[in-house]
């Protein structure tokens, strides 16, 4: 799953982190270069880490730990972590991971933990929101939305066409899993579907310039 709102909140909440290199304006793709993100784990792990060993150094982090269902997340959520994709590639699926990754062990296995919780709580609604709905996501009709309002933003960032390709991929999959709303759901309104309506059209839109880019 792609979510860049969850993407920018959490990059909000890591500049909270002494000595943290990132700032809460900026770019995504910023997480996807491998100096950065080393920083980024030592200033949360409180240890010097190499780039040559990132995924090492998070291993072993996450194996001195208890065994608990959350670290059992995390473990497998590195296992899927492919960090050439990440940093070769930027890929958003991996940068999305790897915001969850830091999440987790930012707030649960980092020795800031207590700092990482705190500062979860200074955060705004808006990105409060984000990460709440990424990590409950269960709905794909909310997945959906949340990958549509991705390609919005990324489509007002004008980020780059392959970045958006990959983000149609992911939605057309979430488009086939997701259900027809009834007027009991939650999260069924006719603004929201207006709103779908609008980011489908840009969608088309999107999908005949990656047609025109491969042919």
């Amino acid at each position: 799953m792609i979510d860049i709102c969850f993407i920018k909140a959490v990059i909000v909440w890591l500049s909270d982190f002494p000595g943290c290199p990132i700032e809460p304006t900026d770019s995504y793709f910023r997480l996807a270069d491998p100096a950065i993100f080393s920083q980024i784990l030592s200033a949360i792990i409180g240890e010097d880490i190499s780039t040559n060993f990132i995924s090492n150094t998070i291993a072993t982090h996450l194996q001195s730990k208890a065994t608990t269902k959350r670290v059992t997340t995390m473990q497998h959520l590195l296992s899927n972590l492919n960090f050439d994709d990440l940093f070769l590639e930027k890929n958003l699926n991996c940068i999305t991971t790897a915001c969850e990754l830091l999440y987790h062990i930012g707030t649960h296995t980092s020795k800031f933990a207590s700092l990482g919780i705190t500062s979860l709580g200074f955060l705004r609604d808006y990105d409060k929101d984000a990460i709440d709905s990424y990590l409950e996501r269960s709905d794909p009709n909310l997945i959906l939305i949340q990958e549509l309002e991705s390609l919005r933003i990324l489509l007002e960032d004008e980020a780059p066409s392959f970045q958006c390709i990959e983000l149609v991929k992911h939605l057309k999959v979430s488009m086939q899993q997701a259900t027809p709303k009834t007027q009991d759901s939650n999260v069924s309104s006719y603004i929201e579907e207006t709103y779908i309506e609008s980011l489908l059209w840009e969608n088309s839109l999107l999908e005949d310039l990656v047609y025109q880019i491969i042919s």
